[in-house]
């Protein structure tokens, strides 16, 4: 499938999803579209649940093409949220002094696949579901961290792989509505959740 530089411009103006099998092309979009908008001047947080495999995850693309990246990786549970709650960033919360710190840098790297990848690695199958909801609160408190510093700026938020929560309404509403982008990428709408009608959806490999 050929591309044109014009053709990246559309993910940029509004959230969109991307949805197709594996080898559809859908990395090699998240690596234009994050190509352009740094090259726009965008700041941009990049969620990634598949960096073992490493030909296919946009953050280690990312990790190792741009030198100026901040690597996040997922941090103990202690310091995960729960799903329910509403996160005051000014009491400190993770990843807040993190982001505080780094607030000059233009990409933030989110490294969200351990806590998946444990869950995976779990026969018992009520242990499994405990840990995945560590990994689902974990992407909702990153992604309220990073919205909560940087709505003010230009922002694009890249999902790769990353399951959507009815839960993340609030903050995919106040993102729609502020015009910034979103992009994801993901097999299947049913992980665009309650959340659908925020993005417009491109099918691949159809």
């Amino acid at each position: 499938m050929g591309y044109y530089a014009g053709d990246f411009d559309r993910f940029l103006e509004s959230p969109y999803a991307i949805i197709g099998p594996r080898e559809s092309g859908k990395t090699t979009i998240l690596k234009r579209v994050l190509s352009l908008a740094y090259e726009q001047g965008y700041t941009i947080a990049v969620f990634d649940s598949c960096t073992d495999h490493k030909e296919k995850s946009i953050l280690i693309h990312a990790k190792e093409n741009y030198p100026d990246a901040v690597y996040i990786p997922s941090p103990e549970k202690k310091e995960i949220l729960n799903m329910y709650a509403i996160p005051d960033f000014k009491k400190g919360f993770y990843p807040t002094s993190i982001i505080d710190k780094k607030h000059d840098k233009r990409i933030f790297l989110f490294d969200v696949a351990k806590y998946l990848e444990e869950g995976y690695d779990t026969e018992d199958l009520e242990e499994r579901a405990r840990i995945r909801l560590y990994y689902r609160c974990l992407v909702r408190q990153e992604l309220y961290a990073f919205a909560y510093y940087m709505l003010s700026k230009k922002i694009l938020i890249i999902m790769d792989e990353i399951e959507l929560l009815d839960t993340m309404f609030e903050i995919i509403n106040t993102l729609y509505h502020n015009n910034k982008p979103i992009l994801l990428a993901l097999h299947s709408e049913v992980a665009l959740s309650g959340l659908k009608p925020f993005f417009e959806v491109m099918h691949l490999g159809e």
